[in-house]
C-alpha cells in the first residue's frame, strides 16, 4: 500500500483485502425511512458493502446507530442534510445518529462503498470511563465548522482499511474473545478520525435533541411513505406532528435538510424509477401513478432530480 495515502488501484486492492466479498448488501428501510442493520448483542458492529448508481433512491434516510464509509472504485456525492460533499477513492465519511443522509453516483457511472455501522454503547455508555466518550465526540458534532467528509489526501485511509479488514475478519470467524479485537481495531480507527479533527464544540446534550427532533416526526414519515403520491397538505402534516404551520415548515428543513415539497418530490421520483424500470407503463401513467397532475411537470421534476428526463433515465439503465 501506498505511504500517503492514495488509493492507486482500489478494486484490485479492495479483492485481494476482502476475497469473501461476492456481492453489495441491500439496504433495507423501515416505513419512516429509517436504516435498519441488524446487530448481535455481544458485538454491535457490522461491516458491509454497498454499491450505488445513478438510479439509486433519491429520498434521504437516517438510522440509530453510527456509520464509518470508505469509499472506492469511482466517485459521486454524498449529502447530509443540507451538505453536499464531493466523494472520491479513499475518502471517508463519519455519519451520526439521526442524520439524514444519501449517496449518489454521478450519471456517468457508479461507486462502492465500505461500510462499517456500529451502535455507540460498544464503545461509551452513560455513566463509564468519560475518556471513552472521546472516541466518539466527532459523531456528536453539529457545529457550523463540522464536515462529515474526511478526504483521501488529508488522511491515512490506508491504514483505516487495513482495521477495517482486521475487523471484517474477526467478526466473520469469530474466535475466543473477536469481541475485544474488533473493539480495538474500532478504536483505532476512531482514534484517527478524533486526532484529525482535533476540536468539538457538541456534547452529549445535542446528540440527544437530535434523536428527539426525528421522533418528532416519525408519524409524518409513515403518513408521506403510504401517502406521497396524494395531495399532500402542510398545515396537515404540521397538526400530525403537534406544530404551528410555520415552525413545522422550519423544523422539518432543519431535521431532513429538505423542504416539505422537495422530500415529497424525492418520494415520488424513487417510486417512478421504479415503474419506468419495470417497463410495463408508459411515461404519462407513471406520472400520474406517482401523483404528479401532468406529464409536463413530472418530466420537469424528474430531470431536476435526477440530470435527466424519464425516457432518458429508462433508456440509460435498460439499454445499457
Amino acid at each position: 500500500m501506498q505511504k500517503d495515502g492514495s488509493i492507486g488501484s482500489n478494486m484490485d486492492k479492495i479483492k485481494d483485502i476482502f476475497p469473501l466479498f461476492l456481492s453489495p448488501t441491500e439496504l433495507i428501510f423501515s416505513p419512516s425511512g429509517k436504516y435498519d442493520v441488524s446487530f448481535s448483542e455481544d458485538c454491535p458492529l457490522e461491516i458491509l458493502f454497498h454499491a450505488y448508481s445513478f438510479d439509486y433512491i433519491l429520498t434521504p434516510s437516517y438510522h440509530d446507530f453510527f456509520e464509518i464509509i470508505y469509499i472506492y472504485n469511482g466517485g459521486g456525492s454524498v449529502y447530509v442534510e443540507n451538505k453536499k460533499y464531493e466523494a472520491n477513492d479513499g475518502d471517508i465519511f463519519i455519519i451520526g445518529n439521526s442524520e439524514f443522509h444519501r449517496l449518489e453516483a454521478n450519471n456517468s457511472g457508479s461507486f462502492k462503498s465500505i461500510d462499517l455501522y456500529f451502535l455507540p454503547k460498544f464503545v461509551y455508555s452513560i455513566g463509564q470511563n468519560s475518556y471513552d466518550f472521546e472516541y466518539l465526540r466527532p459523531f456528536f458534532d453539529h457545529s457550523s465548522e463540522f464536515t462529515n467528509r474526511i478526504p483521501a489526501e488529508d488522511f491515512c485511509s490506508d491504514t483505516v482499511l487495513d482495521l477495517l479488514r482486521k475487523i471484517y475478519f474477526e467478526n466473520q470467524e469469530k474466535k475466543d474473545f473477536f469481541q475485544l479485537a474488533v473493539k480495538n481495531y474500532l478504536t483505532e480507527i476512531l482514534l484517527l478520525i478524533v486526532r484529525y479533527f482535533r476540536k468539538f464544540s457538541s456534547d452529549l446534550f445535542l446528540y440527544s435533541k437530535k434523536h428527539h427532533d426525528i421522533e418528532r416526526l416519525k408519524n409524518v414519515f409513515s403518513y408521506l411513505k403510504e401517502n406521497y403520491c396524494e395531495k399532500i397538505a402542510l398545515n396537515s402534516m404540521a397538526h400530525l406532528a403537534c406544530m404551528s404551520t410555520s415552525y413545522f415548515c422550519r423544523f422539518f428543513k432543519k431535521v431532513t435538510g429538505y423542504t416539505l415539497t422537495d422530500y415529497v418530490f424525492s418520494l415520488r421520483i424513487d417510486r417512478a424509477k421504479e415503474l419506468l424500470l419495470r417497463g410495463d407503463m408508459n411515461i404519462i401513467e407513471i406520472a400520474y401513478e406517482t401523483g404528479f397532475t401532468n406529464h409536463s411537470y413530472f418530466d420537469r421534476i424528474f430531470r431536476r432530480l435526477t440530470k435527466l428526463s424519464p425516457n432518458e433515465y429508462r433508456f440509460k439503465v435498460i439499454g445499457e
